[in-house]
């Protein structure tokens, strides 16, 4: 996708304040608990990203 991107002459022009990783992760958490708020959906990520840390 990146080759896709950089061969238009295009690239990203926004600086995001979480890791790309990070917003994959949101994406797909979002995809399968799609019955939660996006607050309840992050709140659960970010528990589970914790949880790997230590």
């Amino acid at each position: 996708m990146d080759e896709v991107v950089l061969s238009t002459g295009h690239g990203e022009r926004r600086v995001w304040p979480l890791p790309a990783r990070v917003v994959v992760h949101y994406m797909l958490a979002l995809s399968l608990l799609f019955v939660n708020s996006h607050e309840e959906v992050i709140r659960k990520l970010v528990n589970g990203l914790r949880s790997l840390r230590t």
